[in-house]
């Protein structure tokens, strides 16, 4: 089998089977209805503290576009010929690109109940981003994947606007190929000319989140399939305590098609974060009959269940989230130096 075949079948297999768990989410995008982003290049502004208040003019900033890059919102704007056509993309000064960025961004705070927490979340920066909540340096993103979530209920503020700035630094030549992503072609490649500013920008979502004392963090429900006719779920999740207390709780659960319902009691020591599984050594609803499998394209239908995950606290919602996942097992094996993939078998 030829490395196209293996990569053709390595798609058909792993796209659109990841888990995607999902919260109540306040969109912080440029493309919501609370944020205008702005954008300007570091070296640009002379006192970056000024900025951090709500009396900042950001009249000569560049509009930006949030998922997006530093340059894509100057195309967008107008401010750049586009890059598609003709020989535009070969025409750009890099130099006004292959820097570092300041964006900044204001909105009003949410309605906050007793006991909540407010998170502010970043999904993806590139390549570095520094983040500043009102004044206050919340920490840094390092990487293009590098997620951040960070509690900033106690810096809201409580009479207007919030300020939100983040410091995107330009990721440099030659490209870092050892870090994540290892391998980035905008620094030019045989199909494509240098990308201005090597795709600098806030390069995923931006949104607000609120729990209770207790957060659900990256739960994970694998399948395993003995037989077309059987599936064996396990979930596996994290859980955080924002409290400097105990915190006993009911984690009660449904999946669907199936009104597939579970509970279990789960205490999390004060301060802490750690995993807790699931599975049917202790929860017989966990073995499905007749499941619907997921089926990478051409093979069959991608069949999808939905679970809902809900952390109670002294019987009041603490976290509450959605997975959609699809029932599968997956793997290879080598026979006479060819590799299989095998789905479903």
């Amino acid at each position: 089998m030829n490395i196209w075949k293996t990569t053709l079948l390595l798609v058909l297999l792993f796209t659109g089977i990841t888990v995607h768990a999902q919260k109540v989410k306040i969109s912080l995008n440029s493309d919501g209805n609370l944020t205008i982003w702005k954008v300007k290049a570091q070296a640009e502004i002379e006192h970056p503290s000024d900025m951090m208040t709500t009396r900042y003019d950001t009249r000569d900033w560049v509009k930006a576009t949030v998922p997006g890059t530093v340059f894509g919102s100057y195309v967008l704007e107008g401010l750049e010929p586009d890059p598609n056509f003709a020989d535009n993309a070969y025409k750009v000064d890099k130099a006004k690109y292959d820097r570092n960025f300041w964006y900044r961004t204001e909105f009003n705070s949410p309605e906050v109940e007793n006991g909540e927490r407010v998170w502010l979340n970043f999904e993806g920066v590139n390549r570095k981003g520094e983040i500043f909540f009102n004044g206050t340096r919340l920490g840094l993103l390092d990487g293009f994947m590098h997620r951040g979530n960070f509690d900033i209920t106690d810096l809201l503020s409580k009479n207007g606007k919030n300020v939100l700035a983040v410091l995107v630094h330009w990721v440099g030549t030659p490209v870092p190929n050892y870090a994540s992503p290892t391998y980035m072609s905008c620094a030019g490649w045989d199909w494509m000319p240098y990308v201005p500013g090597l795709l600098t920008g806030i390069t995923d979502d931006v949104y607000l989140t609120k729990t209770g004392e207790v957060s659900i963090v990256d739960p994970w429900i694998r399948s395993k399939v003995p037989s077309k006719n059987k599936a064996v779920l396990s979930l596996q999740l994290e859980l955080r305590n924002h409290t400097d207390i105990e915190q006993k709780g009911v984690l009660k659960g449904i999946i669907q098609p199936g009104n597939i319902e579970f509970t279990e009691d789960l205490v999390i020591e004060a301060g802490k974060q750690r995993t807790f599984l699931l599975d049917d050594s202790k929860f017989s609803q966990f073995i499905i009959q007749n499941p619907a499998l997921w089926w990478p394209n051409g093979y069959g239908q991608p069949n999808l269940y939905t679970c809902e995950l809900t952390y109670m606290v002294n019987g009041k919602a603490s976290d509450k989230q959605n997975i959609t996942f699809g029932i599968r097992e997956y793997g290879s094996e080598l026979v006479d130096g060819v590799l299989h993939l095998k789905i479903n078998t």
